[in-house]
């Protein structure tokens, strides 16, 4: 039985892991993404800017678009050059797999199941707090449900002793459900298994999958469950709800002067080769480093028109199933939405550039809002997602403004040395063309974002300051659903921080204000341990690399 289990996605495959951890992990500050160059988690990419990339560079400075030298000095808008999350050491990819979890992954009391995924999570007082009993994630027609225990898979040996924290148990309200395990299957006609926690369940399963879960387990709009026949434990009318996601539409200017050449046509077999061998060559850079985060006033004249436009938004263009709860949550962040574009420090869109003449613009900060929701009560039938977007007209008039200033770039001095060409859209295309190009060719970035939104619940949110998910008292959410506005960036640093403070919390409310748990590890079992990881995975012994800073 575990103290604490997670529940994470991959976006697409609909593949859950469950992590178990009594909390005696330590957190780290070297955040991929965010700084911490010299600690070898995060190569900038700035300090050598030539060919198509310093061609860039000169022609928004051109435009008196500022050039940001530092990307993680605080100034948001203007053209950047972005570090990369590489190992400095052996120059693969940082991810947060290899940064958080294979580090940690000789803990005894972490496990991770693959190929498995969770149905529903269970409550102890359902029946009380609830409308009867708790129904839906079941399968009719599996037989038998069995409590699992989970296996180490990563296939290392024994690790050092442990010392064994002290386990505080919650406090259960009679007034709130109370999450006792989580159910979960490796596929639809299988038999039902239970994981059982002690303390909590942490969900970070995403902003598609975190409400599906909820949903499924008589958590969300009571609509919704009661049109699949799943109890309703909370009537939460935010689960699934605020969806907010970066699209983006892509444009093709190919350069014809071949005397710089196609940063693309350089990683080939040769450089591979290099590559596999050596860890050195053309391989180790980033293609597409060079992009601009963009404010309206530095594009539009009439960006306080647009604004203003924006401000006097009908509230009909917010999804039928919103209630007036959703209302007041929007209303207060179209306010905040329409003050922060105003500014010349907030980006409004973003333009990526991949140094051959296709340029990508992504909306930072849509006002158009979208849903998701289950489409039965069967947890393997994919939820419904319907980002909606550019139904509000502010959106479509960001992306005009972002395309004809494609235009204004293309046509600078140093671009001109590019030799550009114009094929999607075509050279000075009306106000029409560049609205049937975004109609035909708008796509995601893949950032789905707030559908578990950290807000009041009088403004539709779902969790509180402490991530907890209202009417529960001891589900947590832990991923970008928990975030009311998207940010006006990637997401990654984003998640990392939101993580980071999230394992705070999880140990403050364990009993431990300090963040240290009882039973913490000593110097001399840190060192042991180090060492005993360094001879599985290769890695330098050390306290420094197996150990976080304190």
């Amino acid at each position: 039985m575990s103290d604490t289990l997670t529940a994470s996605s991959l976006r697409t495959t609909h593949q859950y892991s469950l992590q178990r951890s009594r909390g005696n992990t330590k957190h780290h500050r070297n955040l991929i993404g965010i700084g911490e160059a010299s600690r070898g988690q995060c190569r900038s990419a700035i300090l050598n800017i030539t060919g198509t990339k310093q061609v860039q560079s000169l022609s928004l400075e051109e435009l008196s678009v500022p050039i940001v030298r530092e990307p993680n000095g605080g100034i948001l808008a203007g053209g950047y050059f972005l570090p990369i999350n590489t190992d400095a050491v052996n120059q693969t990819r940082a991810t947060s797999r290899v940064s958080y979890l294979d580090r940690w992954s000789w803990r005894p009391n972490l496990n991770v199941l693959t190929n498995h995924q969770v149905t529903r999570i269970l409550f102890s007082n359902f029946s009380t707090t609830g409308s009867g009993t708790q129904t839906g994630g079941g399968n009719p027609s599996a037989t038998g449900n069995s409590t699992i225990v989970l296996p180490n898979l990563f296939g290392n040996p024994a690790p050092p002793t442990l010392s064994k924290p002290v386990v505080k148990p919650r406090q259960t309200s009679t007034s709130a459900l109370h999450a006792t395990a989580v159910e979960i299957a490796s596929f639809a006609s299988a038999p039902r298994q239970t994981i059982f926690a002690r303390r909590e369940v942490i969900m970070a399963a995403g902003a598609i999958h975190s409400p599906q879960i909820l949903q499924l387990s008589g958590i969300g709009p009571g609509d919704v469950l009661r049109r699949f026949n799943i109890s309703v434990g909370v009537d939460l009318s935010g689960v699934g709800r605020n969806l907010q996601d970066h699209s983006r539409v892509t444009t093709t200017y190919s350069y014809q002067n071949t005397s710089y050449p196609n940063p693309l046509n350089a990683l080939g077999a040769a450089a591979q080769a290099e590559y596999r061998a050596n860890k050195t060559g053309p391989c180790t850079a980033e293609p597409s480093s060079a992009l601009a985060f963009l404010s309206l006033p530095m594009v539009a004249n009439d960006s306080s028109a647009i604004l203003a436009s924006a401000a006097a938004s009908d509230p009909s263009l917010l999804p039928q199933s919103y209630d007036a709860t959703l209302h007041a949550g929007y209303a207060q962040q179209l306010s905040a939405l329409t003050a922060h574009l105003a500014g010349r420090q907030t980006p409004a869109f973003e333009l990526l550039n991949d140094n051959s003449g296709i340029w990508t613009m992504s909306l930072m900060h849509p006002f158009s809002r979208g849903v998701t929701e289950i489409v039965s009560a069967n947890p393997f039938d994919p939820p419904m997602i319907d980002p909606r977007y550019l139904v509000n007209p502010t959106d479509m008039e960001i992306y005009v403004r972002a395309i004809q200033f494609n235009q204004r770039i293309l046509d600078t001095t140093p671009m001109q040395v590019l030799q550009p060409s114009f094929s999607t859209p075509v050279r000075n295309a009306t106000e029409e063309q560049i609205r049937d190009l975004l109609r035909a060719g708008l796509q995601t970035m893949y950032h789905p974002t707030g559908t578990c939104a950290m807000l009041d619940r009088a403004l539709g949110g779902v969790v509180n300051p402490r991530l907890v998910v209202y009417g529960t008292d001891n589900v947590r959410v832990v991923d970008t659903s928990m975030q009311p506005l998207i940010p006006n960036a990637h997401l990654q640093a984003a998640v990392y921080a939101v993580a980071e403070k999230a394992s705070d919390l999880i140990k403050q409310d364990a009993g431990d204000p300090m963040g240290e748990m009882p039973g913490a590890e000593t110097d001399a079992q840190m060192r042991a341990w180090a060492q005993w990881q360094a001879s599985i995975n290769g890695a330098p012994g050390g306290v420094d690399r197996g150990r976080a800073e304190p």
